[in-house]
């Protein structure tokens, strides 16, 4: 990248010169003119374009490696790291809408789909008396034909009617596709949150390495009179996930 590609900084503003070398980089990253997983310049031929120290730019640099903008590999430089994907926690939102919130195409393949009777606990929460059945999907979600999720769902089979035989081809949410096709209405949720090591199952379905931590959601709707819907757990790549949330006093 030469400085007609860059851009140049302002030394007269009493604005720091890494910050808005950072900001240079980061706009043309949000730009998509240098696209994930492309190395950036060295230090030295950034400091050269720029007319700054290398310390300089090691700054710029490291501020967008902290944010998680950029990424290091030790012997070969700086590269530009996958957008990472925000959920509000404090908002309802599916794998879906975040994923097209953050400017890429979402998607979603069937893993598996199977009628149960679901777990003890499973059951008392969904309110179901002993014996009624619930149906299991589990989905690996994606964005940009990347895998970023595994989903698995329980949902009561008496609620839905004829949903065990839908092929659920191209449903990319299934919330949305409940409401749509049943009139659902979703009025709240209690979810957890918690960090664990994926298994070796998930991390080949994930393409990540055995052991990587994943952040595991856990999530019960209910209609707005209380009444549950269904069990919606989700499992997050956590270098491609954050959760955010507004916190009052």
């Amino acid at each position: 990248m030469t400085e007609n590609e860059l851009g140049k900084i302002n030394k007269g503003l009493p604005i720091p010169l890494y910050y808005q070398i950072s900001d240079i980089l980061l706009r043309k990253i949000a730009a998509q003119e240098v696209r994930p997983h492309q190395q950036i310049p060295s230090e030295d031929k950034l400091a050269g374009v720029f007319e700054v120290s290398r310390l300089t730019v090691r700054q710029a640099v490291q501020k967008l490696v902290n944010d998680g903008k950029l990424y290091r590999k030790r012997g070969h430089g700086t590269f530009v790291a996958e957008p990472k994907i925000e959920r509000k926690v404090a908002k309802l939102s599916s794998v879906a809408e975040d994923t097209e919130r953050a400017g890429l195409k979402p998607g979603s393949v069937i893993l598996e789909k199977n009628i149960i009777l679901p777990k003890e606990e499973e059951r008392s929460v969904l309110g179901l008396k002993a014996g009624e059945k619930v149906l299991e999907i589990k989905r690996l979600r994606l964005a940009n034909h990347q895998p970023i999720a595994i989903g698995r769902s329980l949902i009561p089979v008496s609620l839905y009617p004829g949903l065990a035989d839908e092929t659920l081809a191209g449903v990319v949410s299934l919330t949305r596709f409940l409401e749509e096709k049943y009139g659902l209405r979703i009025g709240y949720a209690h979810q957890k949150i918690q960090a664990v090591n994926a298994t070796q199952e998930q991390a080949k379905l994930l393409k990540i390495k055995k052991g990587t931590s994943l952040l595991h959601m856990n999530r019960v709707f209910f209609t707005p009179d209380q009444n549950p819907i269904g069990i919606f757990e989700t499992f997050y790549r956590g270098d491609r996930y954050i959760f955010t949330s507004t916190l009052y006093s």
